[in-house]
Parts: structure tokens; sequence; C-alpha cells
């Protein structure tokens, strides 16, 4: 039998799937998942891993637009 692949941990800043992130994520690695496309339909969603501060930066300013997109959307707008 060959020898089993050693799982590589995931890095801060890689972009990946959401799949492969759970799969290499490591407790206690203070790492926080953030899709990247909002929103997406797709199984391959970008992900990208970042520490707890810039994905609450980035989540901020990704509600803002998510939401402003759907009440556009609600209002016949774009």
């Amino acid at each position: 039998m060959g020898k089993a692949a050693t799982k590589q941990t995931i890095k801060k800043n890689e972009v990946t799937t959401y799949k492969d992130f759970v799969d290499r994520s490591v407790v206690g690695d203070n790492l926080e998942g953030h899709e990247t496309l909002h929103p997406y339909k797709g199984k391959l969603n970008p992900f990208y891993p970042m520490d707890e501060t810039t994905r609450g930066a980035f989540q901020k300013v990704d509600s803002i637009n998510y939401w402003k997109i759907r009440g556009e959307e609600a209002l016949g707008g774009k």
C-alpha cells in the first residue's frame, strides 16, 4: 500500500472552496472563511481564509452591498 498523502493546513489569504477550507482547517488557527462572491449559485464559490479583523471589515462592506442589491431588486431597480 502507498503512503497516505499528508493534508496541508489552510493558510491565511489562500483562495479555495468552502469544502476544501473545512477539510483543511485546524481548530485554533484563528482563521475565518469568507465567501468572495455574493450572491453566487455555484458550488465552487471562492472561499478566502482571513483573520477575524479582516473578515469583519469584509463582512461589513459585503453586508451593505448585499442588502443594497436585494433592496434594488425588490423595488424593481437594477
